[in-house]
């Protein structure tokens, strides 16, 4: 049973589910943001380091977080989850889509790419390269966890916005009338 047999039920399981992933990703980019900060005044060369690893891991799972939920829009609505060797790159992709008479693009291009960097870090946290955790290597996807806060925010308000049409208009078609 997909997602329109389901009589808007499912619409309103991913939309708690990604205002679940949303306050998850809130909370870790304030995580990283704080920890950043201590870094900066950090003066002894060993914590300053630890630091630096612990906001290398927060980045990571701000972006694990969020394919988390590009994983639920891609199984619900799209009905295809990428797969193979680049996976993670194409399901990035297909969240910048409107997939016509199914939902429109969860990211805009400008986010779409400014996610492409954080994708990229995480998969050098991931595979433990021994670059991937020094500060200026970074930096800047930290001064940028702001905006990219600012932007998330929108584009899960209208994606939530969407997902609650959705689910009243199929509350006003009653149950069993979506799909047959």
């Amino acid at each position: 049973m997909g997602i329109l047999e389901s009589g808007g039920g499912g619409y309103g399981v991913l939309l708690a589910e990604l205002r679940q992933d949303w306050a998850t990703v809130r909370h870790l980019i304030d995580e990283a943001l704080k920890v950043a900060e201590l870094k900066q005044t950090e003066q002894r060369p060993e914590v300053a380091q630890a630091l630096v690893n612990s906001v290398a891991l927060s980045l990571h799972h701000v972006y694990s977080a969020l394919e988390a939920s590009f994983e639920r829009v891609a199984r619900y609505l799209d009905r295809l989850v990428p797969h193979g060797s680049d996976w993670h790159d194409e399901l990035l992709r297909q969240m910048a889509l409107e997939i016509p008479n199914v939902r429109p693009a969860l990211l805009s291009t400008r986010l779409k790419a400014s996610l492409d960097e954080y994708r990229r870090f995480r998969h050098v946290v991931r595979k433990g390269y021994e670059h991937a955790l020094e500060w200026d290597r970074m930096a800047h996807l930290v001064r940028e966890l702001p905006q990219l806060r600012d932007d998330l925010e929108q584009a899960f308000r209208q994606f939530e916005t969407y997902l609650s049409s959705m689910i009243e208009a199929l509350s006003e078609e009653g149950p069993g009338s979506a799909g047959g």
